[in-house]
């Protein structure tokens, strides 16, 4: 091939395009893909539905994490144990912490709640303790427990939640399901 006017020959030798309807390897130019987001009328209907969807999970995600806080705080299950001078008066004992407040000795209702500490112990010696309401703490100062009577003086009940020394009086423990007290004699 010389390049001349008139050759009509081509320059490379005929083969059929990539692409030309029919032939191999052709694509297609229409897609079975639908879009992810709805055109047209529809749309709204669609956000209508996924705004529902995204209202009731997020409902059910909170009502999970509330009932074990409310359940959790509302009364709470404790184990308790007390031990006095010379022997353990009550060995380690689970209880569940009832709701109201402990009003006996002169303490005015809801100042000392049945979920604390003190209800806690209330309920595992079914009562049995004493103690005098001091109006000016709004605590009660235990005085006996189970029969053992420690006035202060040499010996004072102390109050230990998990193993360490209480750092508030027993009305104003707030307790968690699973905490462990214990009600011990110890030396002033």
């Amino acid at each position: 091939m010389t390049g001349e006017a008139g050759n009509n020959a081509p320059l490379a030798p005929t083969r059929r395009w990539e692409g030309i309807a029919g032939g191999p390897g052709s694509q297609e130019t229409t897609s079975d893909h639908k879009p992810n987001s709805p055109r047209g009328k529809g749309w709204l209907m669609h956000l209508k539905h996924t705004a529902k969807a995204g209202i009731a999970l997020l409902g059910t995600a909170l009502a999970l994490v509330a009932v074990p806080a409310a359940s959790a705080s509302a009364s709470p299950k404790v184990t308790v144990s007390v031990v006095g001078k010379t022997k353990t008066l009550l060995p380690a004992k689970t209880i569940q912490t009832t709701s109201g407040s402990i009003t006996r000795g002169g303490a005015p209702a809801g100042k000392c709640p049945s979920t604390s500490a003190q209800g806690a112990l209330n309920v595992a010696t079914h009562g049995n303790w004493k103690g005098s309401w001091s109006a000016s703490y709004h605590e009660y100062y235990i005085t006996g427990i189970l029969g053992d009577n420690e006035t202060g003086k040499k010996y004072y009940w102390g109050i230990y939640v998990n193993g360490k020394a209480a750092s508030k009086g027993a009305c104003d423990i707030k307790l968690k399901t699973g905490e462990k007290l214990l009600f011990k004699v110890t030396k002033a």
